[in-house]
């Protein structure tokens, strides 16, 4: 433990591999479809339709007379 606060302590600044910029970068816009309100819509519609579909090729299966 004494040997952590010490290293700690009289550690040098370390030295890194390649240069870093000190200039921030501007962070990109997200696409429309990123956005959350896009995000629960598609995460809400996709599945919906996919068993909507589904069921209405079932229920035609068993009742192909009626359900037109």
């Amino acid at each position: 433990m004494l040997g952590s606060i010490l290293a700690r302590h009289y550690s040098f600044r370390p030295t890194n591999p390649c240069r870093v910029k000190r200039i921030p970068s501007p962070i990109p816009w997200r696409a429309w479809y990123l956005r959350p309100p896009a995000l629960a819509l598609l995460g809400g519609l996709l599945p919906f339709a996919s068993i909507f579909l589904e069921l209405h090729y079932i229920i035609s299966s068993f009742w192909s007379y009626k359900a037109r």
